[in-house]
């Protein structure tokens, strides 16, 4: 079974936006520094280092990771290719 990149990343934003979660924004330091989920995700620093957010960063990992894997991502990048060269 195939299953679409797209897919996956949205599932890995629910986790991470979900309450409970072992990697969600909740359980970021900066995050229970700020108690402000508004600053939070408009702050410069989000996605910039593992200081600010590394529970993202870990989110992001494992999402680089499946989409390596998979093998529509391959299939995508072979239509953009050939797409580019037309």
């Amino acid at each position: 079974m195939v299953v679409c990149p797209y897919v996956e990343s949205l599932d890995n934003a629910g986790v991470y936006l979900t309450v409970g979660n072992e990697d969600s924004l909740f359980q970021e330091p900066e995050f229970a520094r700020m108690q402000d989920l508004n600053a939070f995700l408009k702050s410069d620093k989000l996605g910039k280092g593992d200081d600010f957010a590394p529970h993202l960063r870990t989110q992001l990992a494992l999402a680089k990771k499946m989409f390596r894997k998979n093998q529509m991502v391959e299939k995508m990048k072979a239509a953009v290719s050939e797409s580019q060269r037309s």
